[in-house]
């Protein structure tokens, strides 16, 4: 078919007359014309997994479970290093076919997908094969979509799976993740059936980590019993290795009198025994305090520890300084009042009297840090300003003050 009219003919020999005789120079014209086809990628990709699909020019064929999968070789090269080092690297290989192993055939075919078509869809029923599979593969994009995803799921029914299964496939984040949510969950974490499940060595990892948040040390022996009596025959022999990650000197002192020293695993064990024995005598020794962060056993878990800190109070805004981490950390709101007393006792903070709108108050307020709010205590006998607030063997003493009349006696 001739596309070009007889028009146009004589207008291209004209145009090219005028070129040759040196009346239209090539300066006259654009020296280049930039195009880009904003689709032409898309095209290709779908061209191309349509190739695919139907064997067209395909050069290898990926056998998974019998299953045959063919491909293009510089497509798989270009997309996964795994098969860069097959192809072209070091094992490179003349075969027509390569046999797979250490991936299931619906998670090849999802993965060929995503190397054709740049796309796949992820459930919570196949994420743990196209996990593996692109640790396999080498394809970090679908490694990180799928670990994201996973971790956005985490209960206390999957974590210990989870934590698992992201430490064979060595997904740092994934990992780090999982142990920090049965960190900050143990004392349910621990009540899971798969917690039964763990190994020894990660027990022993997991009882030593100064992170696991419990409201007292007693609950980690609790734990480690639990573990071993799931299975005592087996386990038994373990008890007294991993009775020393437990920090026993931490244990309350009615905890250790009359449960665990009383205990049949510890009764049957001179190592165990021993062990409570020394614990015991550190509880009712003095030891220097700067000998005794020397060593775990001796130191109470992070969350158990108490931290000083620098406290504001100031109208409604409240907030504290920790020196660890050089910041100011905001706290709840306190009702605003006037020249209160400001006491710490233990882990708490009081904040006692003052005055609104020139009255005097008697209220009493505590800050409970775990729980991030203000609580009303009993009130004072006297309403007061200005009043002296002291903290002495474990009592408050308010001294002194204003009425609004006269200082108070």
């Amino acid at each position: 078919m001739d596309f070009v009219t007889c028009h146009e003919r004589t207008h291209v020999r004209g145009f090219v007359r005028l070129m040759t005789e040196g009346i239209m120079t090539s300066e006259d014209l654009e020296s280049t014309l930039s195009f880009r086809d904003e689709k032409h990628e898309e095209f290709l990709m779908k061209r191309i997994s349509r190739m695919r699909k139907h064997s067209v020019l395909t050069d290898i064929v990926l056998k998974v479970d019998g299953i045959e999968f063919p491909a293009h070789r510089n497509v798989l090269a270009a997309s996964s290093d795994y098969f860069m080092a097959m192809f072209a690297g070091h094992i490179s290989t003349v075969e027509d076919s390569v046999t797979l192993k250490e991936i299931s055939a619906c998670a090849l075919e999802i993965l060929l997908g995503f190397i054709y078509r740049g796309e796949m869809r992820i459930t919570e029923d196949n994420v743990e094969d196209i996990l593996k599979g692109a640790c396999l593969l080498l394809l970090d994009s679908v490694k990180l979509t799928c670990c994201k995803f996973i971790q956005e799921r985490l209960t206390l029914n999957n974590c210990w799976g989870i934590r698992a299964l992201s430490n064979s496939y060595n997904c740092t984040d994934l990992f780090n993740r999982a142990q920090m949510f049965v960190n900050e969950n143990f004392i349910e974490a621990v009540k899971v059936d798969e917690f039964y499940l763990l190994p020894v060595q990660e027990l022993a990892e997991l009882l030593s980590d100064d992170e696991i948040v419990v409201s007292s040390e007693d609950e980690v022996f609790d734990a480690l019993i639990s573990w071993i009596s799931h299975d005592q025959e087996s386990r038994r022999s373990h008890f007294p290795s991993l009775l020393e990650k437990v920090r026993l000197p931490q244990l309350s002192m009615k905890f250790l009198e009359e449960v665990v020293m009383s205990h049949q695993f510890v009764v049957e064990s001179t190592l165990a025994s021993q062990l409570v024995g020394e614990a015991r005598k550190q509880k009712y020794s003095n030891y220097d305090e700067e000998k005794e962060l020397e060593s775990k056993w001796n130191r109470a878990r992070r969350c158990l520890r108490t931290v000083g800190v620098i406290v504001n109070v100031g109208g409604s805004l409240c907030e504290f300084y920790y020196a660890e981490g050089d910041c100011w950390v905001q706290m709840a709101p306190l009702s605003i009042r006037h020249c209160p007393g400001i006491e710490s006792l233990g882990k708490y903070l009081y904040v006692v009297g003052g005055s609104k709108e020139w009255k005097r108050m008697k209220q009493c307020e505590r800050y409970d840090p775990d729980k991030d709010k203000w609580e009303l205590q009993q009130p004072m006998n006297v309403s007061r300003s200005n009043v002296g607030l002291i903290a002495l063997d474990g009592l408050l003493y308010a001294v002194g003050g204003y009425d609004g009349q006269s200082p108070t006696k």
